[in-house]
């Protein structure tokens, strides 16, 4: 599957990354949370935190 992704400046920091986070995992079908996919989101949420801005994933 295709995921669109969006970054927003947020205020929120590492709090709304986390709630973000379990927000996109409920709407990844679990056998897309294995592998790779999972490494992705990580590293999708990684470089958000860096940034210090929310990482958002949507149904392309």
């Amino acid at each position: 599957q295709l995921f669109k992704l969006e970054i927003m400046e947020q205020e929120g920091g590492a709090k709304e990354i986390r709630r973000v986070t379990a927000y996109a995992l409920f709407l990844i079908p679990p056998p897309l949370v294995l592998g790779k996919d999972i490494e992705f989101l990580v590293f999708l949420v990684v470089t958000a935190w860096i940034n210090d801005r929310v990482c958002v994933l949507t149904l392309a």
